[in-house]
């Protein structure tokens, strides 16, 4: 017998719902969870139950939807007195068998009688009596001098009734238990069902009263045909009984027997509308501007009308009370509408309830409008959608006029459904009835994993409704699934941030949906560094830390194949000093705290230490003779080596890059020279070689010099014996086109050495040298400034910052003239660093007298805006015209976008965007018709912009701006 049999047999034999049964009605809704859920479910076998058997059978449901109505009517009492009447109530087989005149073959099991109110002065006798035979149970219901059989369960073995709290179910019997038991040796089940008995007077029935079934279709002669169609692939629950219309057809339902699993009966017949006689709110669509904000009504009988369209796209909670719709409403994708207390009534255009909208709404507990949560008031259509959160109305949707569809992919949750025609599709369950459960899932938050880790395996649970629980999610990541039974595991494949939404339904089907989020770690990779850089013996080592992508924190780090006195931290940091040189392959291995490692082998060569390997004395030399030149050699360190010398005979000077000393003297006499060689991880060594220069003081010089020892010769490249030698007091000279001493016999052609030992204080000093034609700036042998070029006076003089240490330092300025305008100045003095503003309203520009953003800096201001064309002049009086370089930085707020930079510059520039180079243009360049653009995704905050800039001779231009 097929389950629509089982179910159509009751409703051929029985002569119909009595007027008790219709008043239970509701009560059967809200019990039939609580009996199937609280009895059966909370009875200490039903662990042993499998999902599916609870699911597929519908004996279990029957047998409480029948036991409940009957204990539910037989509570002893006359329905007009409310009196108790020994005449009716329960009995069980503890007492006798006791058929009261209802007898079936069979096992007695129980008996219920009860009287049914028919008017205020009509009522009749009505038997109930439950029997086991043939490992079946049944229920016979007599009535005057009918009854009718019908099978409740099959392959029962035992079925027992007890009463309490009095045993023999006498008067003072409040509730009754029935004990079930049967299945097979392999298969066997048991369950304990249990009903109160009623003991209030019974009401006559009325339009209010009477409770609708949770599914009903009205039909309607014109179509459509069938009145139920179900086309979707889970099961559709309904907690109480389906009515279909035939005012279309004999077949009105499609397809129920796949689908439809009802705990009570199915009724095909002609049939009327339960609802039919309560009337709608009064109200008036006159009006052009909607109530705001949206959902709010003074109190909870108000009735709230908008004449206009209603859309909603954000969280709305509605508050108590009546809402009318006039021209419908669209709840959107991204809407969350919640409310409870709340009737909704629509008329004329036809309402949309977008699939990613979540509802959740409550109809109200009383009043004329009782349970119903969405009214439908003319013809129209509706779909009642879901897409990652199960919809829930938490009463009755009515729409008498309309066709309503419920589809989707999470379900819904809906406590009655009357409308003309129905369609339920989807893939998601379908639960129609009421209590609707209100379900707690947990947990709330979920733990982050990584990608190609497995995760750490993690069970939902679910409360408040009727366990045992199926569980579902949508949006995890691949490679992560979720059992029936609530454990969330995998390995999953990708990674990034997941919005995952898990659904549990009860053994009722109620669903709930939670939304969690969830992090997926990106694989552990290594990062950086690319390469290690090399090490000096006792030199600090240049601090470098690894770094990796993805994986979980904490990461924690290690090294094999360390040089002695190498370390590498937990954190990454690899420092120390290293104790012994050589080429050495170290590994570097991050580890995360899901156990993930990764590694990589870097060669790191670590250099001996730097020595001087000569030689330890200088050759002597002859004041005015060229020295011969002498190669100073080192050893270990870190090339490049740049040597340095101090002390050093006028007219000597020691190559920073090859070590040559080399020059001619222009002084006699005993020189104690220390020289210093410096490696590129600046480490030092150095030597004290000394040096005796021989000879007398040149021709012409004075024996005493106050100021500068100027050597001027009758040549432009200092060759030779000077021909005048002089006390020069500083160097300030401009001889236009005129001669710089009548010795010299020249106006072109002649060249100057000036030499001068000074004592200084300790601190920085900016030497400035200008020159027309060439000139070049030795300090302590080391030459600072080198502008040795036939040139033009320039219009900024180049500067040297100089760092001195206290005590006598040797100045040496070298001149030549090769033609045309004559001039020479040097001069020096304290640098005081130049400060930059420390607020700004647009850009701070740092202005170097250099090209390449290197020595002090001249000028720091705020500009508004970066958009100059400075021609061939100066950015500033401090700013040489032609050889400078500037660098703009700014912060700015920025909303998320795209946004397009431009940038124009005559000569190089280049632009950074919170530290990443993103258009480089660092060349000699005249400013481009087609200005360099770059798009660049930014994120809502602060960002910070760089603009650098050179401008090495001729037109002078930059500009930055963005949209």
């Amino acid at each position: 017998m097929t389950l629509c049999d089982r179910l159509f047999r009751r409703d051929r034999g029985d002569r119909g719902f009595t007027l008790i049964e219709v008043l239970i009605g509701i009560v059967l809704s809200a019990i039939i969870g609580g009996v199937v859920v609280g009895s059966l479910i909370t009875s200490t076998n039903i662990a042993e139950i499998a999902t599916d058997q609870v699911n597929d059978s519908t004996d279990a449901g029957l047998i409480a939807a029948f036991l409940t109505r009957d204990a539910q009517a037989a509570g002893g009492v006359d329905p007009a007195s409310a009196t108790l009447a020994m005449s009716i109530g329960v009995a069980g087989a503890a007492n006798g068998p006791s058929w009261a005149k209802c007898e079936q073959d069979g096992e007695f099991v129980a008996r219920f009688s009860w009287l049914d109110r028919l008017s205020s002065t009509d009522q009749r006798s009505i038997v109930a009596t439950y029997a086991l035979q043939d490992s079946q149970l049944t229920r016979r219901i007599c009535q005057d001098d009918t009854s009718s059989i019908s099978l409740l369960g099959g392959g029962v073995t035992a079925a027992k009734l007890t009463c309490s709290p009095d045993p023999a179910c006498g008067e003072e019997t409040s509730s009754v238990t029935l004990d079930v038991a049967g299945g097979s040796l392999d298969d066997p089940f048991s369950y304990q069902l249990r009903a109160e008995l009623r003991r209030d007077l019974q009401a006559l029935p009325s339009s209010t009263t009477a409770s609708p079934v949770p599914l009903l279709a009205l039909g309607d002669t014109a179509g459509p045909c069938p009145v139920l169609q179900l086309s979707g692939k889970s099961p559709v629950s309904v907690l109480g009984d389906v009515v279909a219309s035939t005012l279309c057809g004999p077949a009105p339902i499609a397809d129920p027997a796949t689908l439809l699993r009802p705990t009570g009966t199915v009724v095909t017949t002609l049939t009327g509308d339960p609802l039919a006689s309560v009337t709608p709110p009064s109200f008036s669509c006159n009006g052009l501007v909607n109530p705001s904000p949206i959902g709010a009504s003074p109190t909870d009988t108000s009735v709230v009308v908008y004449p206009r369209r209603v859309t909603i796209t954000t969280a709305i909670d509605f508050r108590p009370g009546q809402y009318v719709f006039c021209d419908g409403f669209e709840m959107a994708a991204g809407a969350v509408v919640t409310g409870s207390n709340v009737s909704l009534h629509t008329i004329g255009t036809n309402s949309v309830i977008d699939s990613a909208a979540t509802v959740q709404l409550t109809g109200p507990s009383k009043g004329m409008y009782r349970n119903i949560v969405l009214w439908m008031m003319s013809p129209q259509s509706l779909t009642i959608p879901s897409s990652s959160v199960a919809a829930t109305y938490n009463g009755i949707v009515y729409a008498p006029t309309s066709t309503v569809a419920v589809v989707g992919g999470a379900g819904a949750n809906i406590g009655g459904l009357i409308a003309r025609s129905i369609e339920i599709g989807g893939v998601g369950d379908v639960r129609l009835g009421l209590p609707i459960p209100t379900i707690t899932l947990t947990p709330s938050t979920l733990p982050g994993g990584q990608a190609g880790v497995a995760y750490s395996s993690t069970t939902f649970a679910a409360s408040g409704g009727a366990a045992p629980y199926r569980f579902t999610a949508t949006g995890l990541p691949q490679g992560m699934t979720i059992n029936a039974t609530g454990m969330l595991s995998g390995v999953p494949t990708q990674f990034g941030t997941f919005t995952v939404f898990v659904t549990a339904a009860d053994a009722t089907a109620a669903t709930a949906t939670q939304r969690l989020t969830l992090s997926i770690n990106a694989p552990l990779a290594f990062a950086t560094p690319s390469t290690l850089p090399s090490g000096q013996v006792g030199l600090s080592y240049p601090a470098t830390s690894a770094t990796t992508t993805g994986g979980t924190a904490p990461i924690t780090w290690s090294a094999t194949g360390l040089p002695a006195g190498l370390a590498m931290a937990p954190s990454g940091q690899l420092t120390g000093t290293p104790t012994a040189s050589g080429a050495f392959s170290v590994t570097l291995t991050a580890r995360d705290a899901v156990g993930a490692s990764v590694s990589r082998t870097f060669p790191l060569t670590v250099a001996a230490r730097l020595a001087i390997a000569g030689p330890t004395t200088l050759p002597a030399g002859q004041a005015g003779v060229a020295y011969a030149s002498t190669t100073m050699l080192s050893t270990g360190g870190t090339a490049p080596v740049t040597w340095s010398a101090i002390g050093l005979p006028a007219g000597l000077s020691i190559d920073p890059a090859t070590g040559v000393i080399a020059g001619t003297p222009t002084a006699a006499g005993a020189n104690s020279v220390t020289v210093a060689a410096t490696d590129a991880a600046g480490a030092t060594a150095s030597t004290p070689p000394s040096v005796t220069i021989t000879s007398t003081v040149p021709t012409g010089c004075s024996a005493t010099v106050l100021g500068w020892r100027g050597e001027y010769f009758g040549n432009f490249n200092l060759a030779g014996r000077n021909t005048v030698c002089r006390d020069d007091a500083e160097i300030n000279f401009d001889w236009g086109y005129g001669s710089p001493d009548p010795a010299v016999r020249a106006t072109d052609n002649f060249s100057v050495r000036w030499t001068r030992t000074v004592d200084f204080t300790a601190g920085q000093y900016l030497f400035t040298l200008g020159s027309d034609d060439g000139g070049r700036l030795y300090i302590d042998g080391v030459l600072v400034i080198d502008r040795w070029v036939d040139q033009a006076y320039p219009a900024s003089p180049p500067t040297y910052l100089a760092t001195l240490t206290e005590g006598p330092h040797n100045i040496v300025v070298e001149y030549y003239e090769r033609g045309g305008y004559a001039k020479a100045v040097m001069n020096w003095a304290p640098y005081k660093p130049v400060t930059c503003p420390t607020t700004a309203s647009g850009w701070i520009g740092e202005y170097y007298g250099t090209t390449n953003l290197s020595g002090p800096m001249v000028l720091c201001r705020d500009d508004a805006a970066i958009n100059f064309n400075w021609g061939s002049g100066s950015p500033a009086e401090e700013v040489p015209a032609d050889r400078f370089s500037t660098r703009w930085t700014r912060r700015q707020n920025f909303a998320a976008g795209t946004y397009t930079f431009r940038m124009g510059t005559d000569d190089g520039g280049r632009l950074y965007i919170d530290g990443v180079l993103v258009l480089d243009r660092w060349v000699d360049q005249a400013y481009p018709s087609n200005v360099p653009s770059v798009s660049v995704r930014l994120s809502a905050g602060v960002h910070t912009i760089v603009l650098e800039y050179y401008e090495n001779g001729g037109v002078a231009a930059a500009t930055l701006t963005w949209v």
